[in-house]
């Protein structure tokens, strides 16, 4: 039996002084000791200055694109984003690159992510990889014509995560991007499933779904005109009835989120990427929705497409510098217990007995 001690642990919920943590030699959480029990030392103890607490959660990554040059991108906005990104979709990409993106990943201390796939180009890497997968094949389309061939292309990447006992499940990649058509057929897998989907990601997002006009607008115009031009910023919101028996819906961006449009949904985890966020767009959320859903706010990295790391810890920082009011526990929770909630992993984010959550 190892101990691992520290000035504090972090157990999920709580932070206890002077105490340790013991593992078996699988790695499974024996006990977890109480406050000044570090005092005494132990055989095998080691003891570290600073905090020790349960692997972190990204609960936001596109690790396929991790061959990506996110320089290039910083201060674009989102559509323009969105261009670069479809103008690349058909390059060939680095291999290396992806591994070298989880392990270091995995370094950086998370063990679990939540990670979005339009290919099965990070297949392998996870296949080997000491990080947690949790796949989310992600749908676009705007042409109810060809839902159906849409639909069935990333359906075979679906079944090919499957075919391997990977977890994946499908999800609309925006409700800007998605057709009724699509978004139906997603919906009727929805039950007891996981749901991830880009949400009022800037203001470019906002004036679209608002005002029917602005960049966003003008650009998928040229894909499908008049796509959604029916659909209110409240019947945008709406489409969340369709997800109501999913065990989670994950909202990723949430720049420009209206929560009053939300409070009858109890199944939605806000996943907030602030470094992504202030490459793109230099847009963050707005303090009241932070504070308020603080027990519901989970953290991503987004892509290296528009950050410089896949570092839970740094996005921390950034989220302490900019929401003074949130403490070290609020912090700790959203990068560990609050997200192990969202995805429904028990084994993840907390210190339990009989638990591995790294």
């Amino acid at each position: 039996m190892r101990h691992f001690a520290a000035n504090y642990i972090f157990d999920g919920q709580n932070l206890i002084k002077n105490a340790f943590v013991s593992v078996d030699e699988n790695n499974t959480i024996k006990f977890i000791s109480d406050e000044n029990q570090a005092l005494t030392e132990r055989p095998f103890m080691s003891f570290y200055n600073g905090i020790i607490c349960p692997g972190f959660i990204n609960s936001h990554c596109h690790l396929e694109l991790s061959d990506n040059n996110y320089s290039e991108n910083k201060n674009i906005g989102l559509t323009s984003f969105i261009e670069k990104m479809i103008e690349n979709r058909n390059k060939s990409h680095d291999l290396k690159k992806i591994k070298l993106a989880d392990d270091l990943m995995f370094l950086k201390g998370v063990n679990l992510c939540a990670d979005i796939v339009n290919t099965d180009l990070s297949l392998d890497v996870k296949l080997k990889s000491q990080i947690k997968y949790i796949n989310f094949a992600e749908q676009s389309g705007l042409n109810d014509d060809i839902a159906e061939i849409r639909f069935n292309k990333i359906f075979e990447i679906y079944k090919k995560f499957k075919e391997i006992d990977s977890e994946i499940y499908l999800s609309p990649h925006s409700f800007y991007s998605v057709s009724e058509k699509l978004l139906d057929k997603i919906s009727e897998l929805s039950k007891d499933s996981l749901i991830s989907i880009h949400f009022m990601e800037s203001s470019e997002e906002k004036e679209y779904f608002e005002n029917k006009k602005g960049k966003l607008f003008n650009f998928l115009n040229k894909f499908q005109p008049n796509a959604l031009s029916d659909s209110s910023l409240c019947q945008i919101y709406n489409k969340f009835q369709k997800f109501e028996k999913a065990k989670s819906v994950i909202l990723v961006h949430n720049v420009k989120t209206e929560l009053e449009y939300l409070k009858e949904y109890k199944n939605i985890y806000f996943c907030l990427c602030p470094a992504s966020n202030l490459l793109l767009h230099n847009e963050l959320p707005d303090d009241n929705m932070v504070y308020s859903q603080k027990d519901r706010i989970i953290i991503g990295t987004d892509s290296l497409s528009s950050n410089n790391s896949l570092d839970i810890l740094k996005e921390l920082k950034i989220m302490q510098a900019k929401y003074s009011d949130l403490s070290l526990i609020d912090l700790l929770k959203m990068a560990t217990s609050n997200a192990s909630k969202a995805f429904d992993k028990t084994d993840f984010g907390n210190f339990t007995i009989n638990s591995k959550p790294g």
